[in-house]
């Protein structure tokens, strides 16, 4: 299996197709590689796969490709959802929001907040839609004219 690594930063740098696993004897070279390229830093995030291509017979996690997300990334998206959930919580009252908080936001951001029933929640295929709202409009005017004469 192939690994082709690209420098997110300066695309303009190419591309380096490492073997994965890296054989011992073509370690050095491969570094070389990625120093070219100014990648390869172990804190940083500095290199994204561009492209994977297997072996024959060989079946790989295609959730590796394109791998662009930062931790400060997914620290904004936890952020939201917890505020998103806050949210929620404040318009069922203050008691909602002590009990599922316990002076722990962070609890907010595993799973849900509510169940799915009816009550609970509100979808947008739940209420008649608009075209149907007129035509029930329509449908009681007409009854109305109907029964006034």
């Amino acid at each position: 299996m192939n690994a082709t690594l690209c420098n997110r930063d300066h695309p303009e740098y190419g591309a380096a197709t490492i073997p994965l696993p890296i054989p011992d004897e073509e370690y050095a070279h491969c570094m070389e590689l990625l120093e070219a390229l100014e990648i390869g830093s172990v804190s940083g995030h500095d290199c994204y796969v561009d492209q994977i291509t297997d072996a024959p017979g060989c079946s790989i996690c295609w959730g590796v490709k394109q791998l662009k997300r930062t931790r400060d990334y997914l620290r904004f998206q936890r952020k939201q959802h917890i505020n998103r959930k806050i949210g929620i919580l404040r318009r069922y009252g203050d008691w909602a929001l002590v009990g599922w908080l316990r002076d722990c936001p962070g609890r907010l951001s595993k799973g849900k907040i509510h169940c799915s029933c009816p009550m609970c929640r509100e979808k947008s295929y739940d209420d008649w839609s608009i075209s149907d709202k007129r035509d029930i409009i329509s449908a009681k005017q007409q009854e109305d004219e109907f029964f006034r004469r």
